[in-house]
């Protein structure tokens, strides 16, 4: 039985291969439409036609074209395909419709049809005229792997996806944006809320759908994902809606004018060519200007960069720009009018024409910017104080006597910007030799000096740690003069200067001083911040602890320390490692690797002040860690850097 079905079986097979072979109409599988290109210059409608020698149908095509049939079966002869076009009131428009047999290769034929807007521009980045999207992949197209954009552009789309909304604990938000009628995608990553500043609750939420221009500086990460450089983008409009902002919208750097001097200021252009060439290798040592005036538009204001919003410290950090010109200049912490701390009166906003006075630098070699602390606002839309230009040039020129008094006569009086106060006491206790900070004592009590300088600077003037010059030690008898402060409500000699010194029996700078504020000092011991002298762990959180909350450093300090632990995402419960996706990290250090004196350093990019990339060292528990960057004091209650505004320096003595 088994065979004869074998044998009956084998026939049927033999029949079968024996037909084929003589059937004259038996042909190779193939597609092929008989043009690759219909345009609809007139009418909506036009035939094309299909050779196809099995089953067919249409893979894919635009939404706008419809085929008629859609699928087919095996024909030795052409069969007549006809396409139909909605009608377009937008612009000219291309697609392409595939028909398949299901075997490679597939047959296309590209369909073009005009619109009544014309050909499509894909911008030119500025404002009033935003780049598409696939305008900007275009352009990024001309830059190099990680090379960010030398200005702000703007492009326009609409929110495909969103993968990070905006919210009140971070501000900005990440998404993904394409053109209304095409398929290319850009990513927004991490861009801020319209106006250039942090959403805040009872904003309007972005959603897929919405029509947005974002403006800021563009990259290439790794060389195959374009997008918005973190943190330097925002949303300049919503649905139509806008807060301002943006870098002018212009084009290009501009032309240079202005010799810097008052009567003839330099404008933007002239201001970012005299800083090009000048060094920048630590916050340390640095070059820049003399004392210049550089006269601009304000384009930007940094988050809580207005003079009111900054609170105590009296100052603001903006950019300004040309008239008709993209490139911008950074202001960084600059004074009020008449070279002053800011307490009352008309504040900046976007398009404000200002004047400034200071110094420049080309901060880390590639941001334009003032010189933290050396320059003011000289002139508001044409309104002026004045101001002096010299070292002591804090009052806006204005002179007051000196008074002479006991420290208890001076930790009785007001505080006061104005007031100078002349004092001499014993040099007590520890002492910071960076900076000048230590106790002052006489007969009537202790007081705080908070920075010692050789020579007058002014009020609000950065401390330029000219002490050590003045061989001072404890127990030596002082001179100085310097006005009456209050920190956190403690009493202190600010913005000190040196008159004269006996020395005195004291012992040397043993011990450490606990100071505070912006330019710090950290206790003996617990290092000064500097990268030759990095703050231990423990002097970092001293440090960040004396801040207001959520206040932050004025400077890049240098950490040194061992990683003590990584933190863990509470909601996946993954160490917060470098990964590619975000490029930074979050972990504690501590002197010696233990969790005793412990810093936290929060979201820290990598070496070389850049994003984590595939194939870099990963960090460990036990690793050994040089921390740049600012400090803060989180809500007040936690002492940590601030969020990608730090960096790892060196790991296991690995710099780049």
């Amino acid at each position: 039985m088994r065979s004869t079905r074998f044998i009956a079986a084998l026939a049927a097979v033999l029949a079968l291969f024996s037909g084929c072979r003589q059937d004259e109409d038996y042909l190779l599988p193939s597609i092929k439409a008989g043009v690759e290109t219909v345009e609809f210059i007139s009418g909506s409608q036009m035939t094309v036609e299909l050779n196809a020698t099995r089953e067919w149908m249409v893979k894919s095509k635009p939404e706008w074209v419809a085929v008629d049939p859609g699928y087919g079966d095996a024909s030795s002869a052409p069969q007549r395909i006809t396409l139909t076009v909605l009608p377009n009131e937008s612009y000219d428009r291309t697609g392409t419709v595939v028909f398949t047999i299901g075997l490679k290769p597939d047959s296309s034929v590209e369909v073009f049809q005009p619109g009544t807007k014309g050909p499509k521009s894909e911008g030119t980045g500025t404002l009033e005229d935003p780049y598409s999207v696939s305008g900007v992949l275009a352009y990024i197209g001309t830059l190099g792997a990680d090379v960010e954009s030398p200005q702000d552009v703007y492009i326009k789309g609409v929110i495909a996806s969103v993968s990070e909304f905006y919210s009140a604990q971070y501000g900005n938000a990440s998404y993904i944006i394409r053109d209304p009628d095409g398929e290319q995608t850009f990513t927004v990553y991490r861009a801020k809320y319209l106006g250039n500043r942090n959403w805040r609750t009872g904003d309007t939420q972005i959603a897929e759908g919405d029509e947005v221009i974002v403006c800021g500086r563009v990259v290439n990460y790794r060389g195959n994902t374009p997008e918005t450089a973190q943190n330097k983008a925002f949303l300049y409009s919503l649905n139509g809606q806008s807060e301002g902002g943006g870098s002018g919208g212009g084009g290009g750097e501009g032309t240079p004018s202005g010799s810097g001097t008052q009567a003839d200021p330099y404008n933007v252009a002239a201001a970012r060519a005299a800083v090009a060439n000048l060094t920048w290798t630590s916050n340390e040592d640095y070059q820049s200007t003399e004392e210049v005036y550089v006269k601009g538009k304000i384009s930007k204001i940094a988050d809580n960069g207005t003079f009111g919003q900054s609170g105590t410290f009296g100052n603001a950090s903006f950019y300004i720009v040309d008239e008709g010109a993209d490139a911008d200049f950074y202001m960084f912490r600059i004074l009020y009018l008449g070279n002053k701390k800011y307490t009352s009166g008309t504040d900046i906003k976007v398009g404000d024409e200002v004047v400034i006075c200071g110094k420049l630098m080309n901060y880390r070699g590639n941001t334009p910017e003032t010189v933290a602390g050396k320059a003011y606002l000289y002139s508001l839309n044409g309104q002026s104080e004045g101001g002096s230009s010299g070292g002591g040039g804090g009052q806006g020129g204005e002179t007051t006597e000196v008074k002479t008094v006991t420290v208890s006569e001076f930790i009785a009086a007001a505080v006061s910007e104005t007031q100078k106060y002349q004092l001499t006491g014993t040099v007590s206790g520890t002492i910071n030799t960076q900076y000048g900070n230590f106790d002052l004592v006489d007969d009537s009590g202790s007081v705080y000096v908070y920075g010692l300088t050789k020579t007058e600077l002014g009020y609000g003037k950065k401390n330029d740690q000219s002490f050590a010059s003045l061989g001072i030690k404890e127990g030596d008898t002082v001179t100085l003069i310097g006005y009456r402060g209050d920190y956190n409500g403690k009493v202190e000699v600010m913005y000190a200067y040196y008159v004269s010194h006996t020395s005195g029996s004291g012992g040397g700078n043993e011990g450490g001083n606990e100071g505070g504020g912006n330019d710090g000092g950290g206790q003996q011991g617990n290092g000064s911040g500097t990268l030759t002298d990095p703050y231990t762990p423990a002097g970092a959180a001293a440090i960040a602890s004396a801040l207001a909350s959520n206040a932050k450093t004025e400077n890049d300090v240098y950490i040194k320390g061992k990683i003590s632990r990584i933190d863990v995402n509470e909601k996946d419960n993954v160490e917060q490692v470098f990964t590619v996706q975000f490029g930074n990290a979050t972990f504690y250090i501590s002197a010696d690797g233990s969790k005793t004196d412990e810093f936290y350093v929060y979201r820290t990019l990598y070496l070389g002040n850049r994003k984590w990339k595939e194939g870099d060292t990963q960090i460990k528990v036990g690793d050994e860690v040089i921390i740049c960057g600012k400090l803060t004091n989180y809500q007040g209650k936690t002492p940590e850097t601030v969020q990608n505004e730090s960096y790892i320096y060196s790991l296991n003595g690995k710099t780049e």
